[in-house]
């Protein structure tokens, strides 16, 4: 009975200690006509809080925006298709981020009209067009905490391109873009075992158990 007790109190107040947590710093940065220079601050984990355990960053972009098709005197009727391109290339102020950044490729972005029928010396202004992405990065733990936690940036630009296939040589047009692009960092961590005088719950526990074997004791001398 005694290490029945003891074993549960043991337990209890282990599973109390050992607990998991997250914690998640992000931005969001509005649509600006392109190109776009862009950036935000995330936030470094605060080891007093705990044993960091793993962290995620979540990178994502965007663009919307509208293409406008001109088709000049060609001899008939004919298929014009706008597009525009954007790749978001990513930065940041913290060395060990910056140099994964440097191992993958831009965010690549786009968005078209598709194939448009028109006439000769007509025109054609597409309905609003969009594009997102986000890319997902596991991370190295290094350089990610210190006591007290701190900041570093993420900042992102763009670089985009507009092409006009199709309208036998009698084609052209225009595009309006707009781009965005912002992130989230998440850390997981076991937290830091206490330092302080227990709670009266712990206490409580403790308490639970000593009368237990109290008991058990004095159940053990009667017989």
């Amino acid at each position: 009975m005694i290490k029945k007790l003891a074993v549960v109190a043991g337990a209890s107040l282990l599973a109390m200690a050992a607990q998991a947590g997250t914690v998640t710093y992000n931005f969001t940065n509005p649509f600006q006509p392109t190109e776009i220079s862009q950036s935000g601050t995330l936030g470094l984990f605060d080891s007093t809080l705990g044993t960091l355990t793993g962290a995620t960053l979540v990178v994502d972009a965007g663009i919307e925006g509208t293409i406008h098709l001109q088709l000049g005197g060609a001899a008939t009727s004919t298929n014009v298709r706008g597009t525009t391109n954007s790749d978001i290339g990513l930065n940041s102020s913290l060395a060990s981020i910056d140099a994964l950044f440097n191992g993958v490729s831009d965010v690549a972005l786009s968005f078209t009209t598709g194939w448009v029928a028109m006439t000769p010396n007509s025109t054609h202004d597409s309905a609003t067009l969009s594009d997102s992405d986000s890319l997902t990065f596991s991370l190295g733990l290094a350089g990610l905490s210190q006591a007290g936690g701190g900041n570093f940036s993420l900042s992102c630009d763009s670089l985009s391109s507009f092409t006009v296939a199709g309208g036998a040589g009698f084609s052209g047009g225009s595009q309006t873009t707009y781009g965005r692009c912002g992130a989230s960092i998440t850390y997981t961590y076991d937290d830091a075992p206490p330092t302080n005088v227990p709670e009266p719950a712990t206490l409580a526990l403790a308490g639970l158990a000593l009368a237990g074997i109290g008991a058990a004791r004095r159940r053990r001398k009667a017989d």
